[in-house]
């Protein structure tokens, strides 16, 4: 279903990863950004890597900074690691944080307490 985020994420991973079909970074982009734009955790992610990586996307730190944001935002513990480490070194742009470091460290503890990893 193409209005299903899920889907639309699965879609985009498989595309991007050339699973089962021919790889196509912007055909994978399209669908990412569509699960992206309806919440989609798991795309944020995957949005993110690709422009901190340039997987099939220009590398730009600042997209990349955004989609790890809305990804750790919807509680993605990947997503929040990241971050940490963002803050914790100095990445993508960013100065070093180490409060903001602290506080999405106890972020990570209670989205890992709540999902039970």
């Amino acid at each position: 279903d193409q209005d299903d985020p899920h889907g639309q994420f699965y879609m985009g991973f498989l595309i991007q990863k050339g699973t089962g079909v021919d790889g196509d970074p912007e055909q994978a982009h399209a669908w990412l950004e569509k699960a992206a734009s309806q919440g989609n955790d798991l795309a944020s992610f995957e949005l993110a890597r690709s422009y901190e990586l340039g997987l099939g996307l220009p590398i730009d730190a600042g997209k990349a900074l955004r989609y790890y944001r809305r990804s750790a935002e919807a509680g993605y513990t990947l997503a929040i690691e990241r971050l940490v480490r963002i803050y914790r070194y100095g990445e993508l742009g960013v100065a070093s944080d180490p409060i903001l470091e602290q506080l999405l460290t106890i972020r990570l503890r209670l989205a890992r307490s709540r999902r039970g990893s």
